[in-house]
Parts: structure tokens; sequence; C-alpha cells
């Protein structure tokens, strides 16, 4: 899957879903790390931890219409976020570009490989 904002701009390649409740409450355990264009998206959660992790990691909290509600660019291991207009968020690396490239109100589309 990949991550584009409403008017084509690519933000993640390589983006992962996470739909069950064993791989949400998994998530990114026990990955060393991101690459800048890979994330992953967890459907239905509003609330992130980051305990056990040993890296930080970008978060983007969309609501029901696919609309960035809040962007997080540098979550710390042992930290809870949350949002609760959001639907979905997607855990990214921190600092990465689709970060940047973001802002509160942006539309986004999950696709498929093109």
């Amino acid at each position: 899957m990949v991550l584009r904002k409403k008017d084509g701009t690519a933000l993640l390649a390589r983006l992962s879903l996470a739909v069950s409740r064993c791989d949400k409450r998994r998530g990114l355990l026990g990955c060393l790390g991101l690459e800048p264009d890979e994330g992953l998206l967890l459907k239905g959660c509003r609330i992130v931890h980051t305990f056990g992790m040993r890296f930080p990691i970008g978060l983007i909290f969309i609501d029901k219409k696919g609309r960035v509600v809040r962007i997080v660019q540098n979550l710390p291991p042992r930290r809870i976020c949350a949002c609760l207009r959001a639907r979905d968020v997607v855990e990214c690396c921190a600092g990465c570009p689709a970060l940047e490239a973001l802002n509160p109100g942006d539309e986004l589309i999950v696709g498929r490989d093109e």
C-alpha cells in the first residue's frame, strides 16, 4: 500500500496495514527502525504507545473523512499519545519527509502500489 495526499503527492511508498486487534497491539514492537518511506497504518486506532520500542516514531492521526487532524514529529520510547478526533493513525519514522509535507486538514488517500 502507499499513502498519498489527495493531490497525488506521494508520502509513504511502503505502507503496511494493521487491522486485527493482535496486529494493532503488536504494532512496531520488535522492529529495529523504519525507513523514511515506510509506515504502518493502524485502522480504528486513536491511542499509540511506544513502550518496548527502541526508537522514536512520527504519527499522523487521520479522521473518518481521511483528513489529517494531528501530526506528531517525534514521539520517544516509553510514551503514550492520543487524538480522540482520529479514527486511524499512521506510524512512521520520526522526522520523515512525509511528516514535513503535511498540515492538519490535508486529505489523504491509501492506495495500492502502482
